[in-house]
């Protein structure tokens, strides 16, 4: 019984914690425990906070949910605050 919860734990463990995010420019890249890598531009998600974590949706599907147990969990807003600025930066420069 001992050995059954603790591979169970160990399963949620990978689930939840064993995934990266690499923030880029225009986008940012998650890579599930599998090595499966997915490309989310910042103009087509959208960030949900809940009490505990925060999750996120591409065009209103849920694709990943990020803890507030890792350290680099604000790390897609401040990629997707940069690429906003940019994009005002740019429409300034094309209005003069």
């Amino acid at each position: 019984m001992y050995s059954v919860a603790l591979f169970a734990l160990w399963v949620l463990g990978m689930f939840g914690f064993n995934w990266k995010v690499e923030i880029f420019d225009d986008y940012f890249a998650h890579t599930n425990f599998l090595g499966i890598k997915k490309q989310y531009g910042y103009d087509k998600i959208e960030i949900r906070k809940n009490s505990s974590c925060d999750r996120i949706f591409v065009d209103g599907k849920y694709k990943l949910t990020i803890s507030p147990l890792l350290e680099n969990r604000k790390a897609i807003e401040v990629g997707r605050a940069w690429y906003l600025h940019r994009l005002k930066q740019v429409a300034k420069r094309k209005k003069k």
